[in-house]
C-alpha cells in the first residue's frame, strides 16, 4: 500500500450509462478538498486481472443488463480475492444494473438466468418496463443523513437473509417496489441511485473516502465546509422541494 487512495474504475467503455462516470470525477474532487491523494486506474476489460493488492475502492457503474453475464464470467476466478478485499476493508460499489454482477442470480425477461458473483445476498429480475423517477432515502448507517438522486430502474431486487439495506425510501421506488433501498454486506454496496450518486451527495462521498483514509492511517488535512458544497446543498434543497410537491 502507498499513501495514495487507489480507485479502480472497472470497464468504463462497457459500464457507461446515465453519466455515472461523474462518480469518478466527484471522488477525485472531494478527495482533493479533503487533502487526500487519489489515483483513478481504468481497468479496460473484464478479462484483466484486478490489482486488488494496491486498491481501496472498486467502481462498477451502470451498464446494459446483457453485458453483466460476461463480466461475471470473466471475474469468477477472482471471486475469493474480491471477498478478501472487502473483508480487509476495501470498498466495492455497484450502481444500478451493475448490481447483477454482485448478486446471486439474475433472471432476464426472456426467462434466461445467469449467476452472479454472490457477493451480496440478493436476486435480480429484469423488469418488463423501465421505472424512472427521483429517488430520496435516509441512510441506515448515519441517523439523519439522506441521499438524493434519481433512478432508471431496469431490475427488481429481492433481498434475502442476511441482507442489510442501504437506506429507507422517502420518495421513489425501492428495490422491489417497497421502501428498502439498496443492499450492503460490509463494504460491498449496491444502490439504485443515479444522479450521479457521489456528485449529488458530497458528504456521503467524503464519508467513504474518510473511512478509507482512517483504515489506511492517512489523515485528511481538512473537513468539507459549507463553501465546498454550496452548489450541491442548494441543489439538494431545490430537488427536495420539487419532490415534496409531487408527494403532496
Amino acid at each position: 500500500m502507498t499513501g495514495t487512495i487507489k480507485i479502480l474504475w472497472l470497464y468504463p467503455d462497457i459500464l457507461n450509462l446515465h453519466g455515472d462516470r461523474g462518480n469518478l470525477m466527484a471522488l477525485e474532487r472531494i478527495a482533493g478538498l479533503l487533502g487526500l491523494p487519489v489515483e483513478i486506474v481504468r481497468v479496460e476489460t473484464p478479462d484483466q486481472a484486478l490489482p486488488l493488492e494496491s486498491a481501496d475502492l472498486l467502481m462498477l457503474c451502470s451498464g446494459e443488463v446483457k453485458d453483466m453475464a460476461r463480466i461475471v464470467s470473466d471475474l469468477a476466478e477472482q471471486k475469493r480475492a474480491l471477498r478478501r478485499f472487502a473483508a480487509e476493508g476495501g470498498y466495492i460499489f455497484a450502481i444500478g444494473s451493475s448490481g447483477a454482477v454482485l448478486a446471486r442470480e439474475t433472471r432476464r425477461r426472456d426467462g434466461n438466468v445467469f449467476g452472479g458473483l454472490d457477493l451480496l445476498p440478493m436476486y435480480c429480475r429484469e423488469r418488463d418496463s423501465v421505472w424512472g423517477d427521483d429517488l430520496w432515502f435516509s441512510r441506515n448507517d448515519t441517523p439523519g443523513a439522506e441521499i438524493i438522486g434519481n433512478q432508471i430502474q431496469v431490475l427488481d431486487i429481492e433481498l434475502v437473509e442476511p441482507a442489510q439495506t442501504l437506506g429507507k425510501v422517502i420518495y421513489g421506488r425501492g428495490n422491489n417496489g417497497a421502501q428498502d433501498e439498496g443492499c450492503r454486506a460490509g463494504n460491498i454496496i449496491f444502490t439504485n441511485t443515479l444522479g450521479p450518486l457521489f456528485v449529488k451527495n458530497p458528504r456521503y462521498t467524503a464519508d467513504i473516502l474518510t473511512d478509507i483514509a482512517n483504515r489506511r492511517r492517512l489523515q485528511p488535512l481538512r473537513q468539507l465546509t459549507p463553501c465546498d458544497t454550496e452548489y450541491e446543498d442548494k441543489s439538494f434543497v431545490l430537488i427536495k422541494h420539487f419532490i415534496e410537491k409531487k408527494m403532496a
